[in-house]
């Protein structure tokens, strides 16, 4: 099972620091893998990379949480049978129920709780 930690930064210059964690905590799971994207990248670019994963889980913040839910809009598009995963502040809840492309929500902010999920994921969707 293929499984992307990902993220829209705001700049190249800016990294995120949690699915570089979570991605080191669990780098022994066969699939895993880790890419950070900007918010300035073509979204169809993004999505097109995506495409090949079978889950795709972000990490999200107030800022992003447009252009994120735009590329995983693009994501199912290519693929509906993606999941896709966010995780994201809770402030955003809202702006996230008026949407039904994500196949599951994680609000929360402890890493050890991401990562358990992301070690039981082939259960969860398989």
């Amino acid at each position: 099972m293929r499984i992307l930690l990902t993220t829209l930064n705001a700049k190249y210059i800016h990294i995120n620091l949690a699915i570089r964690l979570l991605f080191e905590l669990n780098k022994d799971k066969k699939g895993l893998e880790w890419k950070e994207f900007t918010i300035k990248e073509d979204k169809a670019g993004i999505a097109d990379f995506c495409k090949d994963f079978e889950i795709i889980a972000f990490s999200c913040y107030i800022w992003n949480i447009q252009q994120t839910l735009e590329v995983a809009r693009l994501i199912k598009a290519i693929n509906k049978d993606i999941k896709i995963l966010i995780k994201f502040i809770f402030h955003a809840l809202s702006m996230l129920m008026i949407y039904h492309i994500m196949d599951q929500i994680i609000a929360h902010k402890i890493i050890l709780f991401i990562s358990l999920t992301i070690i039981t994921l082939t259960s969860v969707f398989c």
